[in-house]
């Protein structure tokens, strides 16, 4: 047993879709699972929908920055 909390260097989830498609696009282990056209599709489809998400101005965004600007 371990303290989780003092360990180090322990793989970590992505912090962003991005992050998670660009390691998806580069998995070995998916492109023999899925085939490398399903990967190009859904990696192609994923970066898209971040692209848009990226562009979202918010609710809260509104909220907070309207009458600061």
């Amino acid at each position: 047993m371990g303290d989780i909390y003092a360990a180090k260097n322990l793989p970590r989830v992505p912090h962003t879709l991005s992050q998670a498609v660009e390691l998806f696009e580069k998995s070995d282990f998916a492109k023999r699972a899925f085939g490398k056209e399903v990967v190009e599709h859904y990696s192609h489809f994923y970066r898209t929908e971040a692209a848009a998400y990226d562009r979202a101005v918010t609710d809260w965004e509104r909220r907070r920055y309207f009458e600061r600007i």
